[in-house]
């Protein structure tokens, strides 16, 4: 047994600690997020979501937008939007409960005995480190102009986008604005600035929506508990959630989850709270099964924001819109790969150095994975074409500036090939002066 699964060979963890066939097939980690009261009753089942840009999206809504219905229900407004239930505590706490869950030598969870407390220290640098990785600014789509047809046609498709209820529109920017994890509506329309439109109200703020993922065909067949998100409030069909004041309904049981960043989701399969779309193009095609269009979703009869998408994973809007988003992630790749470049450049510690391109090589080993997913894998496209080939140029000159054997003038010449190659791939993708700032190294 690997050392990770703890509740394989700790004895006094119990049953409930874990549920190691779902942890171990379908990366679901128990979580006690509504308390420790009943071990065996009171948990969920959920992923272990992205870090990857988090400095981009815990920002909470401002009272009086209603962009989600936390403001109204019975749970508090949390100041930070973490975790899946977007109710935990602000960052630098957020590894406090993590220990408290996760690294206890025992159920009791005895402080000093169970478990050490983080420091003050280790609470700073954790907080630090994880507002450090992935991309500190959001894309404009508006703007980005993609080499790639079929991303492109992807692109469109994402930005298409009605007002608050109309039908007939993919509504992708709504909740995930500009790709990124904060949305572009409100349901408020006393809100300053307010439009119907469901991308004409960014602010920046991170949110919840309930799209019934509980009920996700895959979820169902495992058995996995229904899980209410947001709050703690016992709800009628099970879980703990939170009591919204649905506008147009009144007072009404909900279960949300946090709105996650697409740029990073084609490094982060499988796909929702609990894992129950395991492709990007299955996560697509969700939005338009039995369960979002129920009652109880944001896409149901009386819901503010429908999709218009076939359930068809192979359905060829699904296939565009996913090749879209596996580009922006091979872009972040490129970004983080370049950075890391520049970075291993300038080491003074040559083992460091050699961290550095490892690092940058996984990166473009990323990019690479995502230009060969879905569709990607089989369009006749130049400009795919001239990024795959510069990737695999940057690949091999960050293996040269990563081997200890090579003399140091020579990895010194590595790294400043491997960047241009990364930079070419990059252009092959999309015109540069259409990306972040932060993009453009």
């Amino acid at each position: 047994s690997h050392p990770l699964f703890v509740a394989d060979t700790t004895t006094e963890l119990g049953a409930a600690f874990e549920r190691n066939n779902l942890l171990r097939s379908f990366a679901l980690v128990t979580v006690n997020a509504d308390g420790f009261e009943n071990l065996s009753l009171k948990f969920t089942l959920r992923s272990v979501p992205s870090l990857l840009g988090t400095i981009v999206t815990n920002r909470a809504p401002a009272p009086g937008f209603f962009v989600d219905f936390t403001g109204s229900g019975q749970a508090p407004n949390p100041p930070e939007r973490l975790g899946w239930g977007n109710d935990a505590p602000p960052l630098r706490d957020f590894a406090l409960g993590a220990v408290l869950q996760h690294f206890t030598k025992s159920i009791l969870r005895r402080p000093g005995v169970d478990f050490r407390v983080p420091s003050d220290r280790e609470l700073d640098d954790l907080a630090a480190y994880q507002m450090s990785i992935g991309r500190d600014q959001d894309l404009d789509l508006t703007k980005l102009e993609l080499r790639v047809q079929v991303a492109n046609r992807g692109r469109r498709l994402f930005l298409d986008t009605g007002n608050i209820g109309e039908p007939g529109h993919k509504n992708c920017n709504a909740c995930h604005f500009n790709g990124g994890g904060t949305v572009g509506f409100a349901f408020n329309p006393d809100a300053p600035g307010f439009t119907p439109r469901l991308d004409g109200n960014p602010r920046g703020f991170n949110a919840v929506s309930g799209i019934n993922t509980n009920e996700a065909p895959l979820a169902l067949a495992l058995g996995i508990p229904r899980d209410g998100g947001f709050g703690v409030t016992p709800l009628p069909g099970g879980g703990f959630g939170n009591i919204g004041n649905v506008p147009g309904f009144g007072p009404a049981p909900v279960e949300e989850f946090a709105i996650p960043s697409l740029v990073e989701a084609g490094d982060t399969a499988p796909y929702f709270h609990n894992h129950s779309a395991l492709t990007l193009e299955d996560s697509i095609a969700f939005y338009d099964s039995a369960p979002f269009r129920a009652i109880n979703s944001v896409g149901g009869p009386i819901g503010p924001i429908p999709v218009s998408i076939s359930s068809n994973p192979s359905d060829p809007e699904v296939r565009a819109i996913a090749a879209f988003l596996r580009t922006l992630t091979a872009l972040d790749n490129l970004r983080s790969a370049l950075s890391l470049i520049e970075r291993g450049r300038l080491a003074r510690v040559p083992a460091d150095a050699r961290e550095m391109a490892r690092l940058a090589m996984g990166e473009i080993r990323d990019a690479q994975a995502n230009l060969r997913g879905g569709v990607l894998g089989r369009a006749r496209d130049g400009s795919l074409f001239e990024a795959r080939a510069h990737l695999e140029a940057a690949r091999s000159l960050l293996a040269q500036a990563a081997d200890e054997q090579v003399p140091g003038a020579a990895a010194q010449a590595a790294w400043g090939e491997a960047a241009n190659a990364a930079r070419r791939a990059r252009e092959a993708l999309a015109d540069p002066e259409t990306l972040p700032r932060s993009y453009r190294r």
